[in-house]
């Protein structure tokens, strides 16, 4: 059966993180590989769960009252003319939503500019779309942005960016200097970006409570 898998989808690993939760439990360990709350749910959302389940509220439902929700707010806080029936998308997490955006836009070939060190599931879901990831160094110790090596990176061939901040895994916050480069390049060059910007307070925060925009 493997054999008749994608050549793509026999290269695929599970993730780092995977690994090493796996290896934790197995040892007993300490777990460092995920971000887990420390503080319980809210009473409220605990007690509308719980509503929800006593009155047989288990179907799937419509979103477009919050993505009308979320147009709303743009307006309010960005003063952005969105439209709620096509700018927006709700996913369950990070990897579903990063995913389908890199398989709505790259093709066979595309080259996607990523941050080095970079979230492990990037790689993953530009590999199975068959676009080439190309990883763009940050200047440790702050992790620093370094605009010769990254308007090096562009080709003719870059379809898009991946800007991820607060990044993850150093916790670093791109500076206002280092997204008007990014902004000014990308515009030039004509490709997406994909923000993938969310919650994280450092590098053991956990991914996923994140929005995705493109």
């Amino acid at each position: 059966m493997e054999r008749r898998l994608s050549a793509t989808s026999r290269r695929s690993a599970p993730s780092a993180i995977q690994r090493l939760s796996h290896l934790a439990q197995r040892v007993g360990a300490v777990n460092l590989a995920e971000g887990f709350p420390d503080f319980p749910a809210p009473p409220h959302v605990k007690a509308a769960a719980v509503a929800a389940i006593a009155a047989d509220l288990n179907q799937y439902r419509h979103v477009q009252g919050i993505c009308d929700i979320l147009a709303n707010t743009m307006k309010r806080d960005h003063d952005l003319d969105v439209d709620p029936l096509t700018d927006f998308v709700i996913c369950c997490g990070q990897s579903e939503a990063f995913a389908a955006a890199i398989f709505a836009i790259i093709d066979q070939g595309d080259e996607v500019l990523i941050f080095d060190p970079a979230y492990e599931t990037y790689e993953t879901s530009i590999e199975l779309a068959r676009g080439v990831p190309v990883y763009v160094p940050l200047d440790p110790p702050s992790w620093t942005l370094n605009e010769e090596k990254f308007l090096k990176s562009f080709t003719s061939r870059t379809k898009a960016l991946v800007l991820n901040s607060p990044h993850n895994p150093t916790g670093k916050v791109f500076s206002k200097e280092e997204l008007l480069i990014i902004s000014q390049a990308c515009q030039k060059m004509d490709c997406f970006v994909i923000t993938d910007e969310g919650c994280k307070r450092g590098p053991s925060s956990h991914p996923h409570c994140q929005k995705l925009t493109v």
